[in-house]
């Protein structure tokens, strides 16, 4: 069983509003990984959104679970799993059928993630590996590496100046 379009819809609806279902003016949200970055968009993965201005709670309330992955940095954001998950399953089981929550904890941190989900997406870029480079590059704020990047007709003007 995959998630449905509409059941992230209304997740997304949900996270995004307060108690009374009105929009809250302070969250942000973005699509990535491979089922939005690559096209054609791998159909059999999980949906990865990176969240501005949600909360624990919010999240919580929803039924995403943390997802205590063991990185060896400090990363600023936490991971959260909502979906068809069976605990006793190994990761590869979760493809298709659930969504991945990145609750960044610093502006700086979502800005950088948008930025480069944004790059994968106009890079076309299918390969993971490459997807974590760029990731890792605008983390380190390296935009001179980013500039060499991009295709020169498709820099957007001002962008680099």
């Amino acid at each position: 069983m995959s998630v449905k379009q509409y059941e992230l819809d209304a997740i997304l609806s949900k996270l995004m509003s307060d108690e009374n279902g009105k929009p809250q003016p302070h969250t942000s949200y973005f699509l990535f990984g491979s089922s939005v970055t690559c096209q054609p968009p791998v159909l059999d993965t999980d949906i990865d959104v990176g969240l501005w201005g949600v909360s624990k709670e919010a999240l919580l309330e929803i039924g995403a679970v943390p997802d205590f992955k063991d990185y060896d940095v400090d990363l600023p954001f936490n991971s959260y799993r909502w979906g068809h998950i069976d605990h006793d399953s190994p990761f590869d089981d979760f493809k298709g059928r659930t969504v991945n929550f990145v609750q960044f904890i610093t502006a700086t941190a979502y800005s950088q993630h948008r930025l480069a989900a944004g790059l994968c997406k106009l890079l076309n870029l299918s390969e993971r590996d490459d997807r974590i480079a760029v990731f890792d590059v605008a983390r380190n704020d390296d935009s001179a590496y980013i500039y060499n990047l991009i295709p020169e007709n498709k820099i957007p003007k001002g962008v680099f100046q």
